[in-house]
């Protein structure tokens, strides 16, 4: 995903910072060793070997953040799965696997 503008920054660090705190709200540990610098932890979600998707919190959210792994996962780009509907990436309902229980992303190793 390239890097955004200087209008579009605080924006871009605001969302990776929601979504960083939105994950250790709701599963009790960071997502990515958060470093005090957004653009670091920008560049750790980015770079994360798991998928990582987020959408905005309209009535059909549209996907607004997606990293490298997601997009390899979908034959694609971040930049072409940004403002797809995030419906997009489910599987029809009829196929859809059981969702797994707890937390699919261990706890991440201290950085080095």
């Amino acid at each position: 995903m390239k890097r955004p503008g200087r209008i579009e920054a605080d924006a871009w660090s605001r969302r990776v910072g929601a979504i960083l705190d939105a994950f250790r709200r709701f599963v009790g540990h960071d997502l990515v060793p958060r470093s005090g610098d957004m653009a670091e932890d920008a560049r750790r979600l980015f770079e994360l070997p798991q998928p990582v998707l987020a959408h905005d919190a309209s009535p059909r959210p549209l996907l607004h953040w997606v990293n490298r792994a997601a997009a390899l996962a979908f034959d694609s780009t971040p930049e072409a799965l940004l403002g797809r509907p995030s419906a997009a990436t489910a599987p029809a309902a009829s196929s859809a696997p059981a969702a797994p229980q707890g937390p699919r992303f261990p706890k991440p190793a201290p950085p080095t």
